[in-house]
């Protein structure tokens, strides 16, 4: 049973896609910035290494939550896969709530170290490193969101996981 999604609902559901691409061009165009100037013209510049971080570290976190929605992270399943469907339902639906409430933690303890660390700055630019840390919190909260609705999808359609589980796809 699919519901329509709205245009907006749309956007939102693919926002991470465009972000993680937008941070991984950053990144690519400021490490190769530093690497012509490095190597070809003697001269490196002083901001392209914390520009490049700041993307990758974002890149990083708002990757965190593409994969937990279209449920692409690491897992090692072998002994899971062993048992029968229905225990393998149980396991994987228990497993996925300790992930949510782990990110859950996670990005309250992000929150309280942004808070924490407000008046560190970066050494080249000189901005606030809350540019660097307010990611991860952002990520953990977006994962929460995308695990919550994993589950709750899993629950209603009665499957975790595709063939894994013997499922629906």
């Amino acid at each position: 049973m699919h519901v329509k999604k709205s245009r907006l609902w749309n956007i939102l559901e693919h926002m991470e896609e465009g972000v993680a691409f937008f941070f991984f061009i950053i990144m690519c165009v400021f490490v190769g910035m530093q690497l012509f100037f490095r190597f070809v013209l003697n001269n490196p510049l002083l901001y392209t290494e914390e520009v490049s971080r700041a993307a990758y570290v974002w890149l990083s976190f708002i990757g965190m939550s593409y994969v937990t929605r279209i449920r692409e992270h690491i897992r090692v399943d072998f002994f899971v896969n062993l048992i029968p469907v229905v225990p393998q339902r149980w396991i994987k639906l228990v497993v996925d709530i300790f992930i949510l409430g782990m990110m859950g933690a996670l990005g309250w303890f992000g929150v309280q170290f942004v808070i924490f660390s407000k008046m560190s700055i970066t050494p080249a630019l000189e901005v606030p490193m809350n540019v660097y840390y307010v990611s991860f919190p952002l990520g953990c909260l977006l994962s929460v969101i995308r695990q919550g609705r994993n589950i709750i999808e899993d629950i209603r359609v009665g499957t975790t996981f595709g063939p894994s589980a013997g499922g629906p796809d």
